[in-house]
């Protein structure tokens, strides 16, 4: 190891409990940290079908209104 005077180190790094239980922490921090976004990203899809569920009803709603009420109705939302 005398070509490698950072071998040295690094072994002694890599026995010591302590490197070993910060490496613990950080591993599970990152692992929280994509839980939540997992979690995060399943949230948004979920709001994102129910709004478009919410839409899709609205839309066959107006399918079934006869020409005239259609008319109506968008006259009054466009005032």
């Amino acid at each position: 190891m005398a070509y490698f005077p950072c071998l040295e180190g690094l072994a002694m790094a890599a026995n010591s409990r302590s490197l070993f239980d910060r490496m613990m922490l950080y591993f599970e921090r990152e692992t929280l940290i994509d839980f939540d976004f997992a979690a995060n990203l399943h949230n948004l899809w979920v709001q994102f079908i129910d709004d478009t569920n919410d839409r899709k009803l609205f839309i066959s709603e107006l399918d079934g209104l006869p020409p005239s009420v259609m008319s109506y109705n968008c006259y009054q939302f466009l005032h």
